[in-house]
């Protein structure tokens, strides 16, 4: 056994671990010409000489770090994962560059309620299709 614990209601509003983050200005320049930043109007986020400011969406970026956590103390598979929501209240503007620590936490009882059910509704209308079209095989 690895300690890990296995995927249940149980982990709803669970915190994991802190996981530290570090990014640099060559980061952040290149999420902006990345997001399709460009020297006409984003000059302000892919020019050292002018900041660069960070745009706000970066946030994400260190934010989904916090996977790490939930890795390390969930056993599931990468690929099985749903990423359902995600939130992010700045307070203040990024920094160009920092070292932080992120901390990741499971989605409360409504949103796993919430994911469920979409999912159920999904394999529904999945069956609904394959008779339709009258596929061989096992229902998803």
């Amino acid at each position: 056994m690895s300690g890990k614990k296995t995927i249940s209601k149980d982990l709803v509003g669970m915190t994991f671990p802190a996981v530290d983050v570090e990014w640099s200005d060559k980061d952040t320049i290149l999420y902006a010409l990345g997001v399709g930043a460009r020297p006409a109007d984003g000059l302000d986020f892919i020019y050292e000489g002018r900041g660069p400011k960070v745009l706000p969406t970066y946030a994400v970026i260190p934010g989904g770090r916090g996977l790490a956590g939930l890795m390390s103390g969930v056993e599931m598979k990468l690929e099985m994962l749903l990423h359902g929501e995600q939130s992010v209240e700045l307070l203040r503007p990024l920094p160009s560059s920092a070292k932080i620590k992120v901390t990741g936490r499971a989605p409360l009882q409504n949103s796993c309620d919430a994911i469920c059910a979409r999912c159920r509704r999904i394999r529904r209308r999945a069956r609904a299709v394959r008779r339709r079209l009258g596929a061989a095989g096992p229902d998803p």
